[in-house]
């Protein structure tokens, strides 16, 4: 299984439908689409029912189930469990580049126990970014933290290619910071349809100030915003209080 093929577009009734049937790919995509949000909601026990089902049958599932035993275990502020951190290495050692992004992600987010590593994030998105969307992304953004916008934009633009849509929202954000309104109206609408409530967020902001010469669009912005609400999104809700 190519590792970008998780972010396709295809119908979510249709993955659930060929995960039920055993297929693995259909089984892999669908529990990253409740992972991230783009199945309509973000639910982590049904996206991880969908990874232990499908590392049965491919080993790019099972980096997202130790990477997410992390993730909750610093969340909610318990010791990391060394043996989620032991498999995620060891499947990074192997080469394989899902492992290898998300062992960067650990680090560069403190998920592994130790403080806060860019240095080693970065060197793992770009050991691997040539070959998976998401590390290329991590990457970019990282630039952008650091306001190195012209090293991020050429990362996003090869993700956004990949159909992978964080990258989209962050290349919208670039286009915006360019005054290219217009073009970052088209990429959000493109990530809305996908589910992704970040650009329904970051559309709203726009219709809520006018995109290029045109008024600005309250209703639309409205109904984005209580889109994003309904699937959870902290900003969005906390707007549409305001």
């Amino acid at each position: 299984m190519n590792a970008n093929d998780i972010f396709a577009m295809s119908l979510l009734q249709q993955d659930v439908s060929r995960a039920s049937e055993g297929n693995i790919l259909a089984t892999v995509r669908t529990g990253y689409r409740y992972y991230t949000g783009l199945a309509g909601k973000r639910d982590l026990d049904l996206a991880r029912s969908y990874f232990v089902l499908g590392a049965q049958g491919v080993e790019d599932a099972s980096p997202w189930i130790h990477f997410m035993n992390l993730q909750a275990a610093s969340l909610n502020s318990k010791p990391v469990p060394k043996s989620s951190f032991d498999n995620l290495s060891s499947l990074a050692d192997t080469g394989d580049v899902i492992a290898v992004t998300l062992l960067g992600r650990a680090q560069e987010r403190g998920y592994d126990g130790g403080d806060r590593d860019i240095a080693a994030a970065k060197a793992a998105y770009l050991s691997v970014g040539p070959q998976f969307a998401l590390a290329q992304t991590f990457l970019g953004e990282i630039y952008v933290r650091h306001n190195h916008l012209d090293k991020a934009e050429p990362l996003f633009q090869l993700a956004a290619e990949k159909n992978e849509t964080r990258a989209i929202v962050d290349l919208a954000q670039i286009y915006v910071h360019r005054l290219r309104a217009v073009a970052a109206k088209q990429l959000l609408k493109a990530a809305v349809v996908q589910n992704n409530c970040r650009a329904m967020y970051r559309l709203a902001l726009l219709y809520r100030g006018g995109i290029g010469k045109a008024n600005p669009k309250p209703n639309l912005a409205k109904g984005l915003l209580q889109q994003a609400a309904r699937m959870g999104y902290p900003r969005a809700i906390t707007l549409l209080k305001q």
